[in-house]
């Protein structure tokens, strides 16, 4: 059993760390398809290892800026996923305080 939960949160966070490394090479070093897929999942396994020898009992110091890289693009994808849901709920909030304002004064000015 506690080999499935640790599969079951290495897999996820292998494939978070996969989409954001392939994305980030594929772009800003202009590699062909095949040669990004190739580094992207070499450096995702390399910091999912490093993820779990770090939170396991030994540490590997070839691993830990992997682990360190890994851990901060989890961070920062956490942080911008909650300010733009932040973001999109306070334009909302707006939005709807806004209409409803105008609401108000056009049935204000209906009843003149």
């Amino acid at each position: 059993m506690d080999q499935f939960l640790d599969i079951s949160l290495v897999i996820p966070v292998f494939v978070i760390l996969l989409v954001i490394i392939f994305h980030t090479i594929r772009t800003s070093l202009c590699y062909n398809l095949p040669i990004s897929i190739t580094l992207a999942t070499c450096v995702s396994i390399l910091a999912v290892v490093g993820m779990v020898r770090q939170f396991g009992d030994s540490i590997g110091v070839i691993l830990l800026p992997y682990t360190a890289m890994a851990l901060t693009i989890l961070l920062i994808s956490i942080l911008l996923f909650l300010v733009r849901f932040l973001r999109q709920a306070k334009e909302r909030f707006r939005k709807n305080t806004s209409t409803d304002e105008n609401k108000k004064e056009s049935n204000e000015r209906m009843l003149r």
